[in-house]
């Protein structure tokens, strides 16, 4: 039961990080691909989109969870960084690119069922 309560936790707060984050700053020289906000977005939803998935398994199965708890932790460290870079990246709510970030962000979202 503590494996499934902290599995629920990380979770829990892989999915506020998620949520609340609008933003992303990947370097291009790491990636040597210009990002746009709808490649952001898709990129946040995919992360979303996982822990949600994540997210089922575990009450579908509750006896499985301790092993996808290791899961949703590499699953956390990978979104928490994306999360931070696209906070950073689209900082300004209120410009052209946070907007289309935000719009794409809920399309692909709702493509995968949230």
């Amino acid at each position: 039961m503590k494996k499934l309560t902290t599995l629920f936790g990380v979770l829990f707060c892989a999915s506020i990080f998620l949520t609340s984050c609008s933003s992303e700053d990947k370097s291009n020289e790491e990636n040597k691909v210009v990002d746009t906000p709808v490649s952001d977005a898709k990129k946040a939803a995919e992360c979303t989109c996982d822990m949600m998935e994540l997210m089922n398994k575990a009450m579908e199965n509750p006896e499985d969870a301790a092993d996808l708890e290791e899961d949703a932790i590499k699953l956390e460290e990978k979104c928490e960084s994306l999360m931070d870079e696209l906070e950073k990246k689209y900082e300004d709510e209120e410009s052209d690119e946070a907007k289309e970030f935000a719009e794409a962000l809920k399309k692909e979202l709702e493509d995968c069922g949230y």
